[in-house]
């Protein structure tokens, strides 16, 4: 904000003041948490160098008429209004909130229905405003959830650019994603293949920082989000392992963070990835060891279909849980073949000398650093068959990209992912956030507890989000 008011242009704020039933850093509306925000808002406002023109959210229409008549999540999913995709962020939404990738909208209606009618009511708001004057670029967070969707489908029925920020490659820097959404895979390989072949770094260089990305990670060093790893061992591997078999390790993802993004995320082979697990076990019952990693972040998360996954019983399927101190890359390292639906342990491997298998989408899809099956008649074959590993070339140009997207912040200043200062000072509305959690945050202190404590994880998730309050920020140039 203060970038365009140092060129003179005039900025407006679209601002809620508690009025939204929803959003996704306070699901519960809890009026204490509203009342934190706006304190917060106001503070970081006062701190740029102009003031800004409001323009307040208003009334908020709650009349259940507008509520979509759907039976289940895949019916909400596909509910459109007008040019408003209003089922697919409210689904987007309420599958981050609970940690459940197929949530029952009758055990969670008071949510989902909240959640439509705040993003309901920030398409018509948006659209009434941009009737009344123009807009030269509206600035969105993220893009996917609730009220963020409705804001940027007004932005595209009105035909007014929209500009996504995200974070980017670590806490320092900031990604702007122009006319685009984040998750959208087309637009990350251009812009991966685009910053590859257009950088003036060296060949030699432009290797060892991608390369960079891979040794990082297998270290537990934090780069564009926190690592998962750093409760593992990296000498243990699971004690039935015998490097004379073959293995093969499956690496899950969080499926409730793919399963509400666009059709582009969804899978050419499974429906899920249980069903694409039993599916494979089944047939692959001998001669075959399988390793199954449920991905950390999964620690402390409880719904039906990991439920399922942890019950599975296979003579040959050994399920390494979230929280066990087996090492993902000891395992990466000595498998024989890796087994991936979308996680980054899929071109890892590749990066490591491992023949890796996609059995599902993700962002390294179709750039030739995987095998990507089509069908599962693909994947038993891959599974079956002799491979060579893939050329590290493709997993090298991805990791640089991870390691050197977005803009350094100018003013900002991050202590973690959570917590930082603007121009020197800290942007919390009340004593506890502003000294004592920030205090902890510096000395490292918060995420250790965090995560040693993951069964109160629904608990801290809601606190995490403190440091990403909803922001529709609306530029427009000033007209001598």
């Amino acid at each position: 904000m203060d970038y365009h008011i140092a060129k003179g242009d005039e900025v407006v704020w679209m601002d809620c003041n508690g009025e939204l039933p929803f959003c996704q850093p306070n699901p519960d509306h809890k009026k204490s948490k509203c009342k934190e925000c706006v304190k917060r808002k106001n503070k970081g406002l006062k701190l740029l160098n102009r003031s800004v023109r409001r323009i307040p959210l208003g009334r908020i229409d709650k009349n259940v008429k507008v509520l979509p008549d759907v039976k289940n999540i895949e019916e909400l999913k596909k509910h459109k209004f007008d040019h408003l995709e209003g089922g697919l962020g409210t689904v987007s939404s309420l599958i981050s909130v609970v940690r459940d990738p197929s949530p029952d909208l009758g055990v969670y209606g008071d949510i989902w229905k909240r959640a439509y009618f705040s993003t309901y009511n920030i398409y018509v708001k948006a659209q009434n405003i941009f009737k009344e004057e123009y807009f030269d670029r509206v600035y969105i967070f993220n893009g996917r959830y609730a009220n963020e969707k409705g804001i940027l489908n007004a932005c595209q029925k009105a035909n007014l650019e929209y500009f996504i920020h995200e974070r980017g490659r670590d806490k320092d820097h900031y990604m702007i994603y122009e006319n685009a959404m984040p998750h959208n895979i087309a637009a990350f390989k251009m812009r991966m293949e685009k910053m590859w072949s257009e950088s003036e770094i060296a060949e030699e260089d432009k290797y060892k920082i991608g390369a960079q990305f891979y040794t990082e990670r297998e270290k537990g060093k934090i780069q564009s989000w926190v690592s998962f790893t750093n409760d593992q061992n990296p000498d243990v591997l699971p004690e039935n392992w015998d490097n004379k078999k073959t293995n093969i390790t499956i690496y899950m993802s969080s499926e409730d963070e793919m399963a509400s993004i666009s059709d582009e995320w969804r899978s050419p082979v499974y429906s899920s990835q249980l069903q694409g697990i039993k599916m494979i076990l089944s047939d692959c019952s001998q001669g075959i060891n399988f390793y199954l990693r449920i991905h950390p972040n999964l620690m402390g998360v409880k719904n039906k279909e990991l439920d399922e996954l942890l019950s599975l019983s296979y003579p040959n399927l050994t399920i390494i849980p979230a929280a066990s101190p087996v090492s993902s890359y000891s395992m990466m390292k000595n498998s024989t073949k890796v087994l991936t639906f979308g996680s980054t342990a899929g071109i890892e491997a590749t990066f490591w000398g491992i023949p890796s298998i996609l059995a599902g989408v993700s962002f390294y899809r179709g750039i030739g650093a995987t095998y990507d099956a089509n069908s599962h008649e693909d994947v038993i074959k891959l599974i079956k068959d002799d491979l060579q590993p893939k050329d590290k070339l493709t997993a090298i140009k991805y990791g640089y990209y991870q390691k050197s997207f977005g803009e350094k912040y100018l003013n900002y200043k991050a202590q973690n992912f959570y917590f930082g200062t603007y121009k020197g000072k800290s942007i919390y509305g009340n004593w506890f956030y502003s000294n004592v959690i920030r205090t902890l945050s510096t000395l490292k202190i918060l995420l250790y507890v965090k995560r040693k404590i993951k069964k109160f994880r629904h608990f801290l998730n809601n606190r995490n989000n403190l440091g990403k309050t909803l922001v529709l920020v609306v530029i427009s140039s000033v007209i001598p």
